[in-house]
């Protein structure tokens, strides 16, 4: 039986779907034979525009904090499959409001986690963050390496796995919290390094403005990501947390070195203090075997060809790639319904 198979006929319920990771989730879902898609979001920041694309997907501007409205369209579109990516994530932002922070991402999950409860889902994958781990110059393996947050988001991740986890123990419902190390590609939505790095460029900077140049992550393209999510929807069993890399890192000089090949643009780089975090990982990399094992998945977009598509991405489109608009960005108090 094929992927697409698994999700013939079926209903697949995305929050944060208008966000970063939940547009190409969407998008993907929607090459599947016959199944009905639906996305809850609040347009903090995503943006209806990244899913012109896929006319048919129901889409409901809704807040995960509106429990009412939430039980509301769980049981409306009774879902078979959920892919929970709605959340704060901007990690600056979170520092600035952590009480939000907290209550958005782990009171939204609980009320959307409590109105499936009694539902007809058959599989719940919600999204978590490498940020549950601890400082490790290693790879961070799901069992050879303990959780341990630095920051508030990380630590209102942590909590989310655990909410799942009691769900599925309540429940029975199979569960999985996808660990995302950082993702990358078209339709970002907050000031990362590399999307940030891509503004500047292509709105002519000849100095680039940076905060430290040193640290590594495993950076891992926005496709191999919601294919990971569709992996885990189609196949994870029981309850388990995954991680979603891709087991390389690449330092920022490293990532500006690949734009200045890409680019064929004369620039200098020069540390913005303002950019500079006071503590920051000099490492952080997934070890893939767990997800790889359970579900068969791989990454398979190369960090050299997933800048060059965003380039010419970027290029193309000047109106997307413009995130200005998001609330995370203009750190503004939002609400709980876009994705990362």
């Amino acid at each position: 039986m094929t992927v697409s198979d698994k999700f013939e006929d079926c209903k697949i319920l995305i929050t944060g779907g208008a966000g970063f990771v939940g547009s190409e989730v969407v998008r993907q879902f929607s090459q599947l034979k016959n199944a009905s898609l639906a996305v809850l979001d609040n347009f903090a920041s995503g943006r209806r525009d990244f899913l012109s694309a896929v006319p048919e997907c129901e889409i409901e501007e809704i807040d995960l904090l509106d429990r009412e409205n939430v039980f509301r369209c769980v049981d409306r579109f009774r879902p078979d499959f959920v892919v929970h990516l709605a959340a704060i994530h901007f990690i600056p932002y979170c520092n600035r409001f952590p009480a939000e922070c907290i209550r958005v991402n782990i009171e939204g999950t609980q009320n959307l986690l409590d109105a499936l409860l009694n539902s007809s889902v058959r599989r719940v994958v919600a999204a978590s963050s490498a940020a549950v781990y601890p400082i490790h110059d290693g790879a961070c393996g799901e069992s050879s390496v303990s959780p341990e947050p630095t920051d508030v988001y990380g630590l209102s991740k942590l909590c989310n796995e655990m909410q799942l986890q009691q769900f599925h123990a309540k429940s029975g419902v199979d569960s999985a919290a996808a660990r995302f190390f950082n993702v990358y590609g078209p339709r970002e939505t907050n000031p990362h390094v590399i999307p940030e790095l891509l503004n500047q460029l292509l709105e002519g900077a000849s100095e680039l403005k940076l905060g430290n140049l040193e640290p590594k992550r495993d950076y891992i393209h926005v496709e191999d990501v919601a294919r990971a999510c569709i992996a885990l929807a189609a196949d994870a069993s029981g309850f388990g947390a995954y991680n979603v890399g891709t087991g390389t890192e690449f330092s920022v000089a490293e990532i500006v070195s690949h734009f200045k090949a890409i680019s064929a643009r004369p620039f200098e780089v020069v540390q913005d203090k303002n950019k500079v975090r006071k503590s920051d990982r000099m490492h952080l990399r997934a070890d893939t075997s767990k997800i790889q094992e359970a579900v068969g998945f791989t990454a398979k977009v190369g960090f050299a060809d997933g800048l060059a598509d965003l380039w010419d991405w970027g290029q193309a489109n000047p109106v997307l790639r413009d995130f200005s608009g998001s609330q995370s960005v203009r750190m503004e108090r939002p609400l709980a319904g876009s994705d990362r």
